[in-house]
């Protein structure tokens, strides 16, 4: 979906597999043992580890807020609040129920999702669920329509003393806009761990990527338009190589495109700023299987995720490793093992 800038309050600041602080000094990240870990941004050095289950969601201040999992109630979730510094516990929320036929621990996104907002002393959890029939052979439509269950809403977390509101989701429908028209779909990217075409909002503008063809071949474009008058502004060419394998920052600025290399000079990335469509960068090394980019400052922070990994019943856990890399220069600064994604196994072959 497309992003917006946030009116007030402050959105997680997203680096792959974590967060930030807003400074973008340090991430946190869940490594490999499962514990959360503080990193400095720079080096790539763990600053304290916090051995407990919990993912990190926002920095807000001094703290860091993370979600743990609630022992024998698979529908709730809770808040945790930590000292961001020293990774100190300072104290936990109430429960966040959800309908009892909600499980917090899918890693199917559509089936469950949240996304947070730190506004002072409290956390705003906005949610959305749903469930499928999800049986053998197609049932009666009366079966499937019972299966079906939607429900959203909106939980307001107090930090200071970890009372839980529980709010339904009142937000309308957007309304008819440049940025959301259906007829503006972009040709398909990368963000983060699946791909997307919606539009990206990136300040005043938003944009979408055209793959177009011309005597020269094909060449990706980006096309620009203010998003509050829909004046259109002019396209700007991206690149001409065959396959351009563009990527979207996590927090929806920048874009990322492969040039062609040779057998001399590698391929690079070329880093665009969506907002004012001005080459940032031309000399970070490609990479394919590069996701989840970030830029904070003057790094740019991909994760690199492996094709095999070790089987844990009937997944698979393929191993991912953070990188931060000199946007500027395209010196690797450092590269920090984090927790695997979990993904389906196929059933292992007969012998």
């Amino acid at each position: 979906m497309a992003l917006s800038n946030p009116s007030a309050g402050r959105d997680p600041v997203l680096i792959p597999g974590g967060v930030a602080d807003p400074d973008g000094r340090l991430g946190y990240v869940v490594g490999l043992s499962g514990a959360i870990e503080a990193l400095d941004l720079a080096s790539g050095r763990v600053l304290w580890t916090l051995a407990e289950t919990s993912v990190p969601l926002v920095v807000s201040g001094q703290r860091l807020v993370t979600q743990a999992i609630v022992s024998g109630r698979p529908n709730a979730l809770r808040l945790r609040v930590l000292d961001s510094a020293s990774g100190k516990r300072l104290r936990e929320s109430d429960p966040v129920v959800f309908p009892d036929w909600v499980s917090v621990s899918t890693s199917d996104a559509s089936t469950f999702g949240i996304e947070v907002r730190a506004e002072g002393d409290r956390v705003l959890v906005s949610w959305r669920a749903s469930s499928r029939y999800r049986g053998g052979a197609a049932p009666p439509p009366e079966v499937v329509n019972r299966a079906r269950k939607d429900a959203s809403g909106v939980a307001q977390v107090d930090l200071t003393s970890g009372h839980v509101e529980m709010s339904p989701d009142e937000l309308e429908a957007p309304p008819e806009s440049p940025e959301n028209r259906a007829d503006r779909l972009s040709h398909p990217y990368r963000r983060g761990a699946s791909m997307h075409s919606a539009a990206v909002v990136s300040g005043q503008r938003a944009a979408i990527l055209e793959l177009q063809q011309d005597e020269g071949g094909s060449k990706l474009v980006l096309n620009r338009w203010n998003a509050a008058t829909g004046r259109a502004e002019a396209p700007i060419v991206l690149s001409r190589a065959g396959d351009p394998d563009p990527q979207v920052t996590l927090d929806g600025h920048h874009v990322l495109v492969r040039e062609r290399g040779s057998p001399e000079q590698p391929a690079v990335w070329h880093v665009y700023a969506l907002n004012t469509g001005q080459l940032v960068s031309d000399s970070v090394a490609y990479e394919r299987g590069a996701q989840s980019a970030a830029i904070l400052g003057d790094r740019l922070y991909c994760m690199l995720e492996g094709t095999t990994g070790r089987r844990e019943g009937g997944y698979l856990v393929l191993p991912r490793t953070l990188r931060g890399v000199d946007l500027h220069s395209g010196r690797r600064l450092w590269e920090h093992p984090i927790q695997g994604r979990r993904v389906s196994a196929p059933p292992p072959l007969p012998r």
